[in-house]
């Protein structure tokens, strides 16, 4: 099987996933950011990845009314639009309250800012969500059952929610609250649902959200079914990082409420130095080349391009939110780069449309690998096959799609199928992490 390819940088390189670049998952050169992460890992037993995801919700909310991007065809705002999936109600609350519950008790502690207005929207119409940012034009919209905001938000105004994401003006008329423009206003999205749920909702409104570019603009997580075994989840341990990220992100909170309440405020944008602007083309372009016929991304060719985009947005906001001096330097786009590429494996595991076999295998293969390293000790060196029809990728659930991908992955060597106690289970071969596309 063939690896997905990355693209020629100063040293040769075949791109199997974020832990095979440059720079690490878990040793990025961001002091407060890293630490705060790795103590988020620490202390609730859940993967980095769940760590990074709502450490950077946070961060994009906090930041977005100050800081702008600069790119060739002008300015664009940061903001993230992020979803998460999982299983787990208390793997899902944990993973977002963690570092979200500083902005909920933000908005309810600081109406000597805020003034009545909601800085926080989490359900109702999308003229109700127009309206609060025309009172306050920075907003994030938060749910922690986001179905009903896929359904009623997304689902009737995935167009809108496109332009806030471009910076590009809202227009929007109805009977109750007549015609609204928003020009120049911020929008941050962190939602959850269950992969059950986000099943339905692809089920009936995917097609539409698909075609609108609005999927397209996600960066997605999927949390395990549960803890790292090997953590020490109910040992008491000092959480020094994690005060001084809320302290941080408070100071953010309040300069962009008074951002957002200053006339023609002139927001930061700190450019690439020269060699991330370089590392930057190269990457965007290699995006690009795989979107090509049977490449990794030909079928999701959209999201492929806004990839490099949001790498920018994430290495812009980690730039700010760690105080550093000067441009965006390339180290720090390193770790955008990896960021996105972890949360783009998740979003072709659970939205990817249909693509090579070449493709297909990858995604299994790296689901697989997934479940050996996070599963837990209860799956040692083992599952059930069954297990890929009820949790796998949503694309390969169906048998008929699954079984001829592991024969191929049974004759290269990667995994072994064996009959025990009336199942057939998936047996972990040697080297296999080697393969893998994760």
């Amino acid at each position: 099987m063939t690896p997905r390819s990355f693209f020629d940088l100063r040293w040769p390189l075949r791109f199997a996933g974020p832990n095979n670049l440059k720079v690490k998952p878990g040793h990025f050169d961001l002091p407060l950011f890293q630490a705060a992460v790795t103590e988020f890992h620490m202390a609730t037993g859940w993967p980095l990845d769940l760590g990074y995801f709502g450490a950077l919700g946070a961060i994009s909310a906090a930041l977005q009314s100050q800081v702008d991007m600069v790119t060739p065809k002008g300015r664009r705002p940061v903001s993230l639009y992020m979803l998460g999936i999982g299983v787990t109600s208390g793997g899902k609350s944990t993973a977002a309250e963690y570092f979200l519950k500083t902005i909920e008790t933000f908005e309810a502690s600081r109406d000597d800012l805020l003034r009545g207005r909601s800085f926080i929207y989490s359900k109702g119409s999308p003229a109700g969500l127009y309206k609060l940012m025309k009172e306050l034009p920075t907003t994030l919209l938060l749910s922690y059952e986001g179905k009903q905001l896929l359904e009623s938000v997304v689902k009737s105004d995935a167009s809108e929610l496109n332009n806030v994401w471009s910076g590009e003006p809202i227009r929007h008329s109805t009977i109750k609250h007549g015609n609204l423009t928003l020009r120049n206003a911020r929008l941050s999205m962190f939602a959850l649902i269950h992969p059950g749920l986000l099943d339905e909702v692809m089920r009936r409104h995917g097609r539409a959200l698909r075609t609108s570019g609005f999927l397209a603009r996600l960066l997605m997580v999927a949390m395990p079914i549960r803890q790292s075994a090997d953590l020490f989840r109910t040992v008491e341990i000092p959480l020094p990082w994690k005060e001084a990220f809320e302290d941080r992100l408070r100071e953010f909170l309040a300069e962009g409420v008074q951002a957002a309440d200053t006339e023609n405020f002139e927001r930061i944008a700190p450019p690439l130095s020269r060699e991330a602007e370089e590392l930057w083309k190269e990457y965007a372009m290699g995006r690009i080349q795989m979107t090509e016929e049977n490449g990794y991304f030909e079928a999701e060719p959209e999201h492929a391009s806004k990839l490099a985009e949001n790498a920018v947005r994430i290495a812009v906001l980690l730039h700010v939110f760690e105080r550093f001096p000067g441009p965006v330097s390339e180290s720090t786009l390193w770790a955008a780069i990896v960021l996105v590429e972890m949360f783009s494996q998740y979003y072709l595991d659970n939205l990817g449309s249909e693509r090579s076999m070449d493709s297909k295998l990858n995604l299994l293969n790296g689901w697989i690998d997934r479940r050996f390293r996070h599963g837990g000790p209860t799956v040692k060196d083992r599952f059930p096959k069954s297990l890929i029809g009820q949790l796998g990728p949503n694309s390969l659930r169906d048998p008929k799609a699954y079984e001829p991908l592991l024969d191929i992955l049974e004759s290269d060597g990667l995994i072994r199928r064996v009959r025990s106690g009336g199942g057939i289970f998936i047996i972990h071969s040697p080297g296999y992490a080697r393969h893998s596309s994760v």
